[in-house]
């Protein structure tokens, strides 16, 4: 037993907080995910459920790989994260390393800094102002089998929307929207629309296929959204692909099933030609006629590589980051946005860490975004030049 005089000294000695690292700003221990692995932007970690009360915004990172390409006929699934590839022509990997690489490039932003401090806003606009963020850490995920995973991200990610917070998912490959959007839906009453960027149409059928091809009908990065789309309260008519373009893993019946379903796709010729701003205008109408919601699913591939450099499927000539940036804004801004996710990034390659900054702003843009519709605060969204 200890004395009361023993617990005392206990207490006094077994706190100091220069010993503990503790934040005299912010009042809080500076913990971390695990490692040397901090929370996005130093927000506050929450290791259980109950952690999540009160949050507006909470952050989940899903380091699942998913299928790798290395050559036109060689498609595979890895065991495991760290048989990444940066000589490989077709498809670098590596986006199963990204939560934790995103998480140490978002100490750029550290809201023990400045908050989340945006003066293009306003003079005094703070993130943290608005928001009350937390980060829930990684799903433990299954590298070979999809679905497995999937259900453990909708644990998780059941546990954010029942908090009432709106999940910022970083992944890992394309197949995270399925998870996210089905524990979105079951959480709450309304018909979500779908606003994707991807340089891909990412529809190819996701039901059951005959022995011996059952593999191609479990979730991938590639059939996500056909079942969302069968799953949950979204219709194609409300799902809109921007960033589409020429080059490798898109083909004529993957436009022909676009088309048929009712899909609206802007390519980046079509970027280039009409501008973001009608492309986006038009967006917003499609998503949200008739919905209560948008989801909103970022794949950075949708980007030219040549400034996004954090790419697992690097390929030029896509759109460019700043109108990734005004997009992402418009849509947090004008729409009710019931979640985001990011996905593709890669860390391998990634020269000096410039794609994994640029990835974590494109967290911030839409979190600013998402503020501004908070407060209720004016703000027209710039749009960028040439």
């Amino acid at each position: 037993m200890l004395t009361d005089e023993q617990k005392d000294v206990w207490r006094r000695l077994g706190n100091e907080p220069e010993y503990m690292q503790l934040d005299q700003t912010f009042g809080q221990l500076r913990l971390r995910i695990h490692d040397d692995v901090p929370s996005f932007m130093e927000v506050p970690i929450a290791y259980e459920a109950e952690g999540l009360t009160g949050a507006d915004v909470a952050f989940l990172g899903i380091p699942f790989e998913g299928w790798r390409h290395f050559g036109p006929t060689i498609w595979y699934t890895v065991d495991k994260v760290g048989d990444e590839r940066p000589d490989a022509v077709m498809g670098v990997g590596g986006d199963g390393l990204a939560p934790d690489y995103l998480r140490k490039w978002s100490l750029h932003y550290s809201i023990h800094v400045s908050g989340g401090y945006f003066p293009e806003v306003s003079p005094d606009f703070r993130l943290v102002d608005h928001l009350v963020m937390k980060d829930y850490g990684n799903v433990d995920v299954v590298q070979e089998d999809s679905e497995a995973t999937a259900r453990r991200a909708g644990e998780k990610l059941s546990d954010i929307v029942a908090a009432g917070a709106l999940p910022v998912v970083l992944g890992g490959d394309h197949s995270i929207p399925f998870p996210t959007v089905k524990a979105i839906d079951a959480g709450g009453e309304g018909k979500i629309g779908l606003f994707v960027f991807d340089s891909h149409y990412d529809n190819m059928y996701g039901g059951e296929f005959p022995a011996p091809y059952e593999i191609f009908g479990r979730l991938n990065g590639a059939n996500q959204f056909y079942k969302i789309l069968e799953q949950c309260d979204a219709e194609p008519r409300n799902m809109v692909i921007i960033g589409v373009k020429g080059g490798a893993f898109n083909t004529p019946p993957m436009r022909e099933v676009a088309e048929a379903v009712g899909i609206t796709v802007f390519t980046a010729g079509d970027v280039e030609r009409m501008g973001i701003a009608e492309v986006i205008e038009r967006a917003i109408a499609v998503a949200t006629d008739g919905t209560d919601r948008v989801y909103v699913s970022l794949d950075v591939d949708s980007i030219d590589a040549n400034t996004m450099t954090a790419q697992k499927y690097p390929d030029p000539f896509g759109i460019t980051a700043r109108q990734v940036r005004y997009a992402l804004q418009q849509v947090a801004v004008r729409t009710p946005v019931c979640g985001f996710d990011m996905n593709g990034v890669s860390p391998v390659g990634d020269a000096g860490g410039r794609g994994g900054l640029t990835a974590c702003r494109f967290v911030l843009e839409m979190l600013k975004g998402i503020a501004i519709r908070k407060a209720g605060i004016s703000f027209e969204v710039p749009v960028p030049g040439d």
